[in-house]
């Protein structure tokens, strides 16, 4: 499995942004895909991730501070019991569980700690992904991580060259990558021998 990221620093986005207190002048969101030449649809090489997506077991631990830890065993009865999704969607769901969490980027650590007022924002390691829980049935596809925190997208930097803009897809690129998601059933199957 793959992971791209797209810019979506439009500025009626980044005033949305602002209008809730949040001062960025970046949007990432990083999406996931099967195929790793989706570069025949944006006619240009888009900047990939390979990311491992297979089970979570009792060796993989996400320490969250305050938040305690969790064990990847614990997790991945979640996935298979509550969550909803298919095994692709599953497979989607621990690529970015995995991405967030390296240490060179840590985005989920971040959010885990982010409190309005004493409650915690997000409720679990998987309530970061949005559209985790959608009942759609392209549910995989819309999956995505915005990273928008200046501290996020200066880590996220240190990742994904995202001053070569040549090599993020836009957002219009990311419509047309799903759709050839959708359509193509062999990923999935690949993706889950």
């Amino acid at each position: 499995m793959f992971l791209y990221p797209s810019d979506w620093s439009q500025p009626r986005l980044l005033r949305k942004l602002a209008s809730i207190r949040i001062e960025t002048e970046r949007v990432i969101k990083i999406y996931a895909a099967h195929d790793q030449n989706i570069g025949r649809i944006t006619g240009r090489p888009i900047q990939l991730i390979p990311i491992d997506y297979k089970g979570l077991t009792h060796e993989d631990i996400f320490d969250y501070g305050e938040r305690g830890s969790y064990n990847g065993r614990d997790l991945e009865m979640y996935l298979q019991k509550y969550s909803g999704l298919d095994q692709s969607g599953i497979a989607i769901a621990r690529a970015m569980l995995r991405f967030g969490y390296q240490e060179a980027l840590g985005t989920n650590r971040l959010a885990m700690a982010v409190k309005n007022g004493d409650e915690p924002v997000f409720d679990n390691p998987f309530s970061f992904i949005h559209h985790f829980k959608s009942p759609k049935p392209d549910v995989n596809t819309k999956m995505h991580l915005d990273i928008y925190m200046p501290q996020s997208i200066e880590r996220l930097s240190k990742i994904i060259d995202l001053d070569n803009l040549a090599r993020l897809a836009t957002p219009e690129e990311v419509g047309r990558i799903r759709a050839l998601e959708l359509e193509n059933e062999h990923g999935k199957e690949r993706l889950l021998r």
